[in-house]
């Protein structure tokens, strides 16, 4: 094959790519300086964080049944901010009441919470406050904590905060703790001190 016949084929496979290659240039120009114009409008040149709600519900209530399509587990708040990317979402003025055919109602209230995996996991923070009534067996319970996380579904609440406890004539203080409502045992991790009136149970 002649020198100018191969150069002539080259030539034509050259500009048949030619169109494709400023497409390229251009859509990557045009991607800089959109890029250029956002952090611009930011102003301190840091991206913007992905993490947007994808709802917000004010006055939340969330009833969680047994099988025997009796109220579980009774979730309320103020108001509520659901971040998908997280599976989280942090609630306002909460407060959930545990109902158990076996126990009085318990509950739990904070100033401020986080509801995990669809309330899988809940933490309470700021003035944490738990009540469990009077029955037959025994007195009221009331504890205080600045940080609580609870387990619904193990009927779990635990700290590692400072707390305060008041059972009938028992007052405790101590540094953490793990509280079972099931088998209304009281665990307490460290620095415990206060009076103690046996038979008077958690």
């Amino acid at each position: 094959m002649k020198t100018a016949a191969v150069v002539k084929i080259l030539t034509g496979t050259v500009l048949r790519y030619v169109p494709i290659v400023l497409v390229a240039l251009l859509a990557m120009a045009t991607w800089v300086m959109v890029e250029r114009a956002r952090i611009q409008r930011n102003g301190t040149g840091l991206a913007v964080s992905p993490l947007k709600p994808d709802f917000i519900v004010d006055n939340l209530r969330v009833s969680k049944l047994d099988k025997t399509g009796a109220v579980q587990t009774l979730l309320s708040a103020q108001r509520m901010v659901h971040i998908p990317q997280t599976s989280t979402a942090t609630l306002t003025e909460p407060r959930i009441m545990s109902f158990r055919p076996d126990s009085p109602p318990l509950s739990i209230s904070a100033r401020r919470g986080e509801s995990i995996r669809q309330s899988e996991q809940i933490n309470f923070y700021d003035d944490v406050v738990v009540q469990r009534a009077a029955d037959a067996e025994s007195p009221a319970m009331r504890l205080q904590t600045e940080q609580l996380q609870l387990r619904p579904d193990d009927d779990i609440a635990s700290s590692n905060t400072d707390f305060t406890f008041e059972r009938g004539a028992t007052r405790l203080r101590g540094q953490g703790f793990e509280l079972n409502n099931s088998f209304r045992t009281l665990v307490i991790r460290q620095q415990a001190r206060g009076i103690f009136v046996q038979g008077n149970a958690p």
